[in-house]
Order: C-alpha cells, then structure tokens, then sequence
C-alpha cells in the first residue's frame, strides 16, 4: 500500500510521499529513500544540501548527506528500516532548514518544493554579431545589495541558474577587453514562472581608433588626446581608447623635436575647423590623422671674427603670422630651427659677453615640409649707448629710459640704477634718441660700428600731478577708463584708471606739450579721447575729457575657399578687439569715428592664418560694415 503526506516547515513548502512496502522478511533488510528538490515552476534544483537525520537527531550527525544531481534527485542507499528524518537546506539563500520525519519499512520518495526560488536559464550574445559570447558571468542585482543572481555562461554562450523572487537590475560587471560594463536588462522573477530563453546582449565598448601619419610613414609614440584623456600610437601609427558615446575632438600634440603642429582631426593645426569624430553605442569612431609638417631651417652663427658663435641663442618668427621658436647653436656655430609656418622668417642671434653683447640679423623664406638654409649670421651689432639720468623729487630707479630709431622705432626700455646708470648694448651704427619717458626730455646720439656712445647726463625736473573728469557725451562720469599722458615723443610716465566718479589723478608730467589720451574698458560703446595739455614746469594741471559715442563695426571674414575663418581676432586702431564666430562674422564696438585699417591675426595656431587687413568708415554712434576679408 502506498501513501502521500504533505507538510509545510517554516517559509518552505514539503510534499511527503510515502511508499509502503510489505514487511521486511528479515531483520537486516535495508531500503532506498529518494529526495526530489525543485521550484514550484517544476524546474529540478541541483546541487541542493539533503541530509538524513536519525529520529530525534541533528544536522551535525547525519546518517548520510549529499547533494541533488542534475535533476534535482538525491538517493539514499542501503538505510536500515527505522524513524528518520528528511533534512533540506538552500544552498541559494539563507534560511531554516526544511525537514520531515518518515518512517522506513520500504523504498521512500520525498519531494521539497521551495517556495521562493525561481529558475532562470538563457543565453548571452553580442548586441552587434548576435553571436554566443562564451565564459562571462552576469550579475542580478536587487536594490543596493551585493549580487543575488549570477548567471555564467558556457562554450555556447549559455547558462542557467536560481535566484530569490523579486526585481532586479541585471548588470554586465566584469573587466572584458570586448564588451562594456553596463545595464542588461530589468528583470522581475515570479515564484512559480521559471524563465527559459532568455537573452541578454552585450554590448561592445565603444573606441575612438585611428592611424597618425606624417608623409606617407606611420608616427611611433605620438600623444593622441582624445578629449581629456589621451593615448599614445604604436609603431604602426595607430591608436585605440576606451570611450564612451558620444563626439570627440581629436588632436596630436606637436612633438619635442618641432616636425609638425599640433594637428587636429580633420588635418588642421586650427582647432575650429576641425572636425568631431561620432562614437555610437557599441561602435568605433575613426579619426585617422595627417600631421601637418613645420618648416627646418639651417644656418651659422659667426662673430666679427669669423670664429664659429657656439653655445648662442638664435630666435626665429614667422613676420607676419603667428610662429616663433629658438635654438642653440652647437660648437661650430650651427644651428637648427623647427615649428615656423610658410613664409618670411626674421631671425636674431645674440652672443657676445655680458660685457660686450652682440647680435645679428637675417631673414629667410621658409616652406613647411622642407629644410631651408639661413645665410649666415654674423655678431655685427655690438655698439653701445650709456649715460646718467638724475631725477628730481623721486628714484632714478623708476623712471622708464627708452631707445628710439632716428625713424622712430622704439627699440626698448630700461631702468636705470640707484646712481641713475642706464645703456643700451648690441646696436647697429646709427643715430638714436635717448628718452626720459614722460618728460618731453630727450637726446640724440650716433654711434659707430663697434664702438662706444654717451649721451651724457640727462636732468629731469620735478614730477607734477594732471588730474581731472572724464565723462561721455551726456556728461555722465567714465568710471574705470585708462588714462595715460604722453609727452611730444609718444611715451609716458605712468597710467592710473578713474574712480568711479570719473575723476583721475597722475602724477606723471614736468613741462611742455603733452596729449592726455584716455581708453574706456573694452566693453564699452564709447570711443577713445585726447585732448591737448600744456604744462608749465612746477605747476600741476587740470584737464577734463569728454568721451563721444563709438562705433559698432561689423563684418565678415572668409578663407581662401570662401568658407567662414572661425575664431580668428580682429583688431581696431586704437586697439579694440572681437572674435569671429561660427559664421565667421564679428562685432567690435567703441570704434573712434573715422577712416579705420582694421587688422586679422590667428595669435592661437601656428601655422594658422596669415595676417590680413580691411577698411571702414566709422561713424560714431552708427553701426557700419567693413569691408569683407579674405585670410590665407
């Protein structure tokens, strides 16, 4: 006769099933008790912790033990007819132990069905191929807890697993050289639903790759930056980075030898003509990179004695674009120079002794891609021009000592020492003025080849104050211009900004004519003003400026092609200043009314854009367009 029991222990679910066999005809006779673990969906649970306890006894001293096989079965072998009892644990979550006591008189069968696991089996493919993806473990997560749900994958790309009821946010976690780690899916599992076939993509790590070349050869260890981040090539040239999805600047900085500009994706050394490489979800962007070659320029340096000028700086620049770089020159006088742009290069060497400096001067025409010979340079500029400066009433030690050309090019300032010393070294022949800067006080001076000049002592007088009122043409104060007094000779002694009333006050002038020229801040729509001073000596002056309205100046700068010059400056006369946007329009504002030579520089990419100018009309208080430009 046969009988079934049925139990419920703690949160599990027991189905008792007893086999009544006839008695035993002898008392040694022993019998099979077989345990069948599975979720309420039916699906067996393998690997499951079956024990059989003698009646009465513990987990700790069992009669036997093992583990559900593959389909969820476990059988006891060769138990002696008596009481026992059926002991289960879940190896897949914590909890009391399910048990039931049967008595043996025959074979046993004994079912357990958990209550809350739920069976999960499927397969893991890649999102782009669809192909089986072998050997990777995903992971379920419930909330903010560790893992509750595991899944690994075989040569097939499948798997199969238990988890707990409940919902979970299925994740990819692992390092993988192939596939990012991400979200796979939100899942909810049901006691009582197994799931079957399910398939979970993943998705490929998006790069950004490509090839650097310079030529037609493949760059070795060149520093691709790619957004923040950055790479280096491999000796094939070529480059791959982790990224997420998204567009990215690409470029490859200049190297430490000066062969090429910084160049950017699309083979550009300007940053807003370059182009963006586009990374989708799972997909590579490739930004292949053509360096853009700098120019080599060779030559030697000599003294007035023919002797090589070894160990000597030379300094190189591009005259009219952006582009400036310096060498050494090696024992025999020669020197190398790279990262200069097509076009006229100045070049400058200064040598000599700290008592005696030297310069030379020479230009050549350079061509990016090729190396160009620089006739040679000799250290013919070795002239010098000294004298005393005595100042009265302050320090000879702040006052600003200028040289200028007899043509009016200034050459440099200097201060002089506590005894009013001050001299200018590495001249050409020449006649030049000698300026004490704000005084209206200045002296010519020639000078031979070679040789030495004084000027002699030049006295300034006394210091005396200009002060006064800056307002716009309503009146209204100018608060925060710049106002500096320039004497007959253009140069100054000081500049100070008005307060906010408006009112200035330097300290800065001695006696004659003079120009008080006062700029307001870039952003305003005023024009700059100058109004005439003169100065009595020890008298201290007052002079008001009246700003009128500027100009607005618009335009339109293109390239060659035609297209907008992007992110190029445009410069006014008096030194107002836009940038062109993406349509390669600007605005410059405050322009002083009159006949106007605006200049175009690209001062941020060497290599870039020539120098070029435009002509407007400007009228102050009216909004006028220049004349479009073209940059080469």
């Amino acid at each position: 006769m046969r009988t079934r029991i049925a139990a419920s222990i703690g949160a599990l679910v027991l189905s008792l099933g007893v086999l009544l066999a006839p008695a035993a005809s002898a008392a040694d006779e022993t019998y099979t008790v077989t345990a069948t673990v599975t979720t309420r969906g039916g699906t067996p649970i393998p690997d499951e912790d079956v024990r059989l306890l003698p009646a009465g006894g513990t987990d700790e001293d069992p009669v036997d033990e093992g583990a559900t096989d593959a389909s969820g079965v476990i059988t006891f072998r060769d138990v002696p007819a008596g009481d026992y009892v059926v002991s289960y644990h879940s190896v897949w979550e914590q909890s009391a132990p399910a048990t039931v006591a049967v008595t043996v008189d025959g074979s046993e069968e004994v079912s357990f069905v958990h209550p809350r696991l739920v069976a999960l089996s499927g397969q893991v493919v890649d999102d782009l191929t669809g192909t089986p993806v072998p050997y990777v473990m995903i992971s379920g997560y419930r909330e903010l807890r560790t893992a509750d749900l595991t899944l690994a994958t075989d040569v097939n790309g499948r798997g199969a697993t238990f988890a707990p009821a409940g919902s979970y946010t299925v994740r990819f976690d692992e390092w993988n050289e192939v596939y990012r780690r991400t979200v796979l899916a939100k899942l909810t599992l049901k006691a009582g639903s197994d799931v079957t076939g399910r398939v979970f993509r993943l998705v490929r790590k998006s790069h950004v790759t490509g090839r650097v070349t310079l030529g037609d050869k493949a760059v070795d260890d060149a520093r691709v930056h790619i957004g923040s981040e950055y790479v280096q090539t491999s000796s094939s040239g070529r480059y791959s980075r982790d990224v997420e999805p998204g567009s990215y600047s690409v470029r490859v900085a200049g190297d430490s030898e000066r062969r090429w500009f910084t160049t950017y994706f699309g083979n550009t050394v300007r940053k807003p003509d370059a182009k963006k490489v586009v990374v989708p979800l799972g997909r590579d962007g490739v930004a292949d990179i053509a360096l853009v070659r700098s120019a080599t320029i060779t030559g030697r340096v000599v003294g007035r004695d023919g002797r090589a000028a070894k160990g000597i700086t030379v300094y190189a620049w591009n005259t009219d674009r952006e582009g400036q770089v310096s060498a050494r020159t090696n024992s025999d006088g020669r020197y190398i120079l790279r990262g200069l742009a097509t076009g006229e290069v100045g070049l400058q060497a200064q040598g000599g002794t700290s008592s005696l400096p030297a310069e030379g001067k020479a230009t050549v025409w350079a061509r990016q891609g090729e190396t160009v010979a620089a006739k040679q340079i000799t250290l013919m500029d070795d002239a010098i021009i000294y004298g005393q400066v005595k100042t009265t009433g302050s320090s000879p030690t702040k006052q600003d000592v200028s040289l200028s050309t007899s043509s009016g090019e200034f050459l440099g300032t200097f201060r002089p020492d506590a005894d009013g010393w001050v001299g200018f070294a590495a001249l050409p022949a020449g006649t030049y003025y000698v300026h004490v800067d704000g005084s209206n006080l200045r002296r010519q001076v020639v000078v031979r080849a070679h040789k030495t000049a004084t000027f002699g002592t030049l006295t300034r007088g006394e210091l005396r104050t200009v002060s006064g009122k800056v307002t716009d043409w309503a009146g209204k104060p100018v608060a925060g211009a710049s106002v500096h007094v320039y004497d007959q000779y253009g140069t100054a002694y000081a500049t100070v900004r008005t307060g906010s009333t408006g009112r200035y006050t330097i300290r800065s002038v001695v006696s004659g004519s003079y120009q008080v020229k006062v700029t307001p801040k870039a952003s305003s729509p005023l024009a700059w003003g100058q109004v005439a001073l003169s100065v009595r000596a020890g008298k201290d002056s007052v002079r008001d400026v009246r700003l009128g309205k500027g100009a607005t100046v618009t335009g339109l700068v293109v390239n060659t092609k035609g297209k907008p010059a992007i992110g190029v400056t445009v410069w006014s006369q008096e030194g107002h200043k836009a940038t062109t946007d993406a349509t390669g329009r600007y605005t410059l504002t405050g322009v002083k009314p009159g006949r106007q030579t605006l200049k175009i520089t690209d001062p941020d990419y060497v290599g870039g854009y020539r120098d070029a100018t435009t002509t407007v009309t400007a009228k102050g208080g009216a909004t006028v367009t220049a004349a479009r430009a073209t940059v080469r």
